[in-house]
């Protein structure tokens, strides 16, 4: 049983994100070799994602992992496990960013529109078939979002309305703890902690990353 809702979670996830990507292309007013150059970018962050995930599962149950490797594997991760991926993909993302010493605006951008739309899908299907009213606060927050990304995306510079999404998304977080006992993001329980450090280091991601050739963007 529990293996069974890992993998409904899983197609969720996948079919989420992949509906993501979709909006992202078709919306996009990007080149075709640039979506696609971006799309894959993109991939390979989550794929590093997931794959720090396992890791993470192993790191914070080493002495099981000795004995029954099969059953850390199997099993979801747990909320902490997130939380250290996250630390991983960021420190992964900053290296790789300054070792092309290139832009990441477009990428941000993309993957904020990505990531929005993804996380509504998801959302939406935990709303409508698992009746998780909590998910209702959550879809509010990422609609809110979504659409001051959507009127503002071609008006002010990207590290700007960057920042400014993820201290919505970090405030809105916040708030939402004040009315739902449980908040999750993929089907991850949020912490109030998780919360503030992904609002610094997303912040610091961006103020670092971003912003070397956006010139020609108005403030």
């Amino acid at each position: 049983m529990v293996l069974t809702n890992v993998m409904l979670s899983m197609i969720v996830v996948i079919i989420s994100f992949i509906a993501g990507g979709v909006a992202y292309y078709i919306f996009s007013e990007q080149r075709r070799r640039e979506k696609v150059k971006i799309m894959e970018e993109i991939a390979s962050v989550l794929i590093n994602y997931v794959l720090f995930i396992w890791l993470a599962k192993v790191i914070l149950n080493f002495s099981l992992f000795i004995r029954e490797p099969l059953t850390i594997l199997a099993y979801p991760a747990t909320a902490d496990a997130f939380y250290l991926a996250f630390v991983f993909s960021a420190g992964l993302f900053i290296y790789h960013s300054g070792k092309k010493n290139a832009d990441q605006g477009d990428f941000i951008k993309a993957f904020s529109m990505v990531f929005l739309i993804t996380s509504i899908v998801y959302e939406l299907v935990q709303f409508v078939w698992n009746n998780d009213e909590s998910s209702f606060g959550y879809l509010l927050l990422l609609s809110t979002i979504l659409i001051i990304f959507l009127i503002f995306e071609r008006r002010v510079k990207i590290r700007f309305l960057a920042m400014v999404l993820i201290t919505l998304w970090s405030a809105g977080m916040l708030l939402l703890f004040n009315f739902y006992p449980v908040v999750t993001v993929f089907g991850y329980i949020m912490r109030p902690v998780f919360v503030i450090l992904f609002f610094v280091i997303s912040n610091l991601i961006v103020f670092f990353t971003v912003g070397k050739e956006d010139e020609h963007d108005r403030y």
